[in-house]
């Protein structure tokens, strides 16, 4: 009887290490998930700052916006176009921005990107127009290892250096995007995008 006891209780503290040990495993996961997509250089002066439209659109102004007051460049490219008859992102972005104290002339719009592919597609155009030698690419923390995977790719050859500035959010940082319903999509439709990308366009 005695005996029995002690196989069940073995079996019973082992059973309770094994779900501790896949519970941590299932943190460490969820952590790791959201930190890889996080990509942020420490900024330097550059000839201008890129602002790539999106929903998270206000928070990517602000971003740029204490860039640009810091003295890293003194002109802000915004891309994104209109989603059907919606003002476009660019432009929207342009309103919210002049509330943060950036001046209006300090603002380059472009107005046709409906893709990130497209984002850094025309903002090269944009930048090899005006000249522009380096750039401060700012989006959202989730979206920022796409981001540099497709700008690097479409800007690779030339000699702009690029540079990247996420929106900071602790969450994708610490694992707690997991709690949220939006975050948790954020994540995994970045991984779906960024197979999709790295298959098809790469």
């Amino acid at each position: 009887m005695f005996e029995r006891q002690k196989k069940k209780i073995k079996s019973f503290v082992i059973l309770v290490l094994a779900l501790l040990f896949m519970f941590a495993l299932f943190v460490l996961m969820i952590k790791l998930l959201g930190t890889f997509l996080v990509i942020e250089d420490r900024p330097k002066k550059s000839d201008a700052i890129v602002v790539l439209g999106g929903e998270e659109g206000a928070d990517r102004v602000r971003t740029a916006a204490e860039l640009f007051h810091k003295g890293f460049a003194s002109r802000i490219i915004l891309t994104g176009a209109p989603a059907g008859g919606e003002v476009g992102s660019a432009k929207y972005m342009s309103y919210q921005i002049t509330k943060f104290g950036v001046p209006r002339e300090a603002l380059i719009l472009e107005n046709q990107a409906k893709t990130t592919h497209e984002n850094a597609t025309h903002v090269k155009a944009v930048v090899s127009s005006m000249g522009f030698k380096s750039a401060i690419v700012v989006s959202s923390s989730y979206h920022m290892r796409r981001a540099r995977m497709i700008f690097n790719k479409v800007f690779d050859g030339t000699d702009v250096k690029l540079l990247y500035s996420p929106v900071r959010d602790i969450d994708y940082l610490d694992g707690s995007w997991w709690k949220y319903p939006e975050k948790r999509i954020n994540v995994f439709s970045e991984y779906a995008k960024l197979i999709y990308y790295q298959k098809y366009l790469f």
